[in-house]
């Protein structure tokens, strides 16, 4: 592929990805293709109007948030809060699917069916060959990627699959039939063909030379459930216990941030238009521009243009 296609598959799965981008200056939310761009420490930074780009370029850190003033400062709690929500949201789906799946398989697929296509009970290097090469095509029936692999991959343990099949089970979410569809959209069905073909021996490798490997240094787990036995107790309380109710509290605090970041985003700032004295709020106007470094929001392009063209006279 040339660094031209490369480049141009790259910036189309960023655009579908996120397609609504917001101005550092202004905070105004934009649609990705319309906004003007710059460079700065190596990431594209997205404006709604030269005036928003002139500013960001004469002082770009007044507008930047670096890591330690972000951990001591509440908007940049508010934005770790929002991304747990944004990951939690992206992982629920694959996780329940996956729950699903596993609790389907456990209950439903006979024992004699794990022993003829999942070679469980097999052992030698035929079993860890053919394990290996069937733990990623379980990926082409269960449709589940990201972590919602992981419940089917405990089932097909305890089921007696070999170590090298789970291995490269968990690996194969890179060839779960969407997936696959996408690369074909993408990179064309001859490219695409061929990226899923070497994921997938690169999956059946990795979980062939992982099983090998922990056998060597002696780390392959027991499938049998042992019995966990008594917990750590802390002043007479399970520490599972007080490390859930941590987490609860962390969760809790975390909701709160996203509910009260919401109110007090920039974007639902109201403001009014300087031309017609219409009231809006940030996060909806699609027009802005910059007068004496203050930024002025408009209702329509025509009010806008109206106002470049005399802004003294609507700022008496």
């Amino acid at each position: 592929m040339s660094a031209d296609k490369a480049t141009n598959v790259r910036e189309r799965l960023v655009r579908e990805e996120q397609p609504v981008v917001t101005d550092p200056v202004c905070k105004m939310r934009m649609n990705r293709e319309n906004a003007i761009t710059t460079d700065y420490k190596q990431e594209t930074v997205h404006f709604c109007s030269e005036q928003c780009r002139s500013l960001f370029e004469q002082n770009p850190d007044a507008h930047t948030t670096s890591w330690k003033e972000k951990i001591t400062s509440w908007n940049g709690w508010v934005e770790a809060a929002n991304q747990t929500r944004r990951d939690a949201k992206m992982l629920g789906k694959p996780l329940l699917a996956g729950f699903v799946i596993a609790g389907f398989a456990a209950a439903v697929i006979p024992d004699w069916a794990w022993e003829v296509f999942f070679g469980a009970g097999g052992e030698g290097f035929t079993a860890v060959l053919y394990s290996s090469a069937v733990g990623p095509l379980v990926s082409l029936v269960a449709f589940v990627g990201s972590m919602g692999n992981i419940p089917l991959a405990a089932v097909l343990w305890g089921s007696g699959f070999l170590f090298a099949g789970v291995i490269a089970y968990i690996y194969a979410d890179l060839i779960v039939p969407q997936l696959i569809l996408l690369y074909r959209q993408i990179f064309g069905t001859t490219i695409g063909n061929r990226l899923t073909i070497i994921l997938y021996l690169s999956m059946a490798t990795a979980g062939f030379i992982v099983y090998y490997l922990f056998a060597a240094l002696g780390l392959i787990p027991d499938a049998a459930v042992a019995d966990p036995g008594a917990g750590l107790a802390v002043a007479g309380v399970d520490v599972v216990v007080v490390m859930n109710a941590l987490f609860l509290l962390i969760a809790v605090g975390f909701v709160w941030l996203v509910v009260r970041g919401r109110r007090d985003a920039p974007g639902d700032r109201t403001v009014n238009d300087p031309v017609t004295g219409g009231e809006l709020t940030v996060k909806n106007a699609d027009y802005c521009t910059v007068y004496d470094e203050s930024i002025y929001y408009f209702e329509s392009d025509e009010s806008r243009e109206r106002f470049k063209q005399s802004p003294e006279s609507y700022l008496k």
